[in-house]
């Protein structure tokens, strides 16, 4: 512990009349509620909540043994509790109020003045939780970016998708007229050949185009064919 805030608690939460111990579940302050005391953590666990109207409360911090309850409203003046402050285990707290008198006021100051050490520190701690907050609000926004990105993404996919099969219908639809119609002028013209057409349709090119032509150069040297003639072979 700091030794500015260890003088603090000897001088001020050391007194067995401004000493309370709480059951598990109390609530130590109200958020929006009245509250003219400063509380030190002697033992056990809190917690601060934040709820906005109609909302879900938020955790906005945890507290234990060495913390300081309290510290906005009381030092600002307005006495307004500005979260929700429940024990989560038995606690033991000691407090100062408005009535409590200040220790040698001449020597060290104000309360104020005494007490900076952990004004300082509430401070501190409330700029930190606000940078996390806005930290995770970005990363929120990012991801909700990338998220809204691809889905457009998708949408576009699934249009050009629908564009495409429309096309490939009728394409196919084409396709299966012009075989039907080849189909039966070979059987009229040339009948001997329709198996060769049938092998062709159930089997395509089964080699590379690449290997196409190496096979075509092999016909026409061998049989001495036209090039276009040895391709098509």
């Amino acid at each position: 512990m700091n030794p500015q805030v260890q003088i603090l608690v000897e001088r001020y939460f050391d007194s067995e009349q401004r000493r309370v111990i709480l059951p598990s579940g109390s609530i130590v302050l109200q958020q929006n509620g009245y509250n003219d005391r400063l509380y030190y953590v002697k033992a056990g666990e809190l917690l601060g909540q934040f709820c906005e109207k109609e909302g879900k409360p938020i955790t906005v911090f945890s507290a234990s043994a060495g913390a300081f309850i309290g510290v906005h409203s009381f030092f600002s003046g307005h006495w307004i509790a500005s979260s929700t402050v429940i024990a989560q285990t038995e606690v033991e707290l000691g407090w100062i109020d408005r009535q409590t008198p200040v220790v040698d006021e001449a020597l060290f100051g104000s309360l104020s003045s005494q007490f900076m050490p952990v004004i300082v520190a509430e401070l501190s701690r409330r700029q930190r939780r606000a940078m996390q907050e806005a930290v995770a609000k970005e990363k929120a926004l990012e991801r909700l970016h990338i998220a809204e990105q691809m889905s457009t993404l998708g949408q576009l996919a699934a249009g050009i998708s629908h564009e495409l099969n429309n096309a490939i219908g009728v394409v196919s639809s084409k396709t299966e007229r012009l075989e039907s119609l080849f189909i039966e002028l070979l059987q009229e013209v040339h009948p001997e050949a329709s198996q060769f057409f049938d092998f062709g349709l159930l089997y395509g090119q089964k080699v590379s185009s690449a290997e196409a032509r190496k096979r075509g150069a092999q016909f026409a040297r061998r049989y001495q064919l036209a090039p276009h003639i040895a391709r098509e072979l």
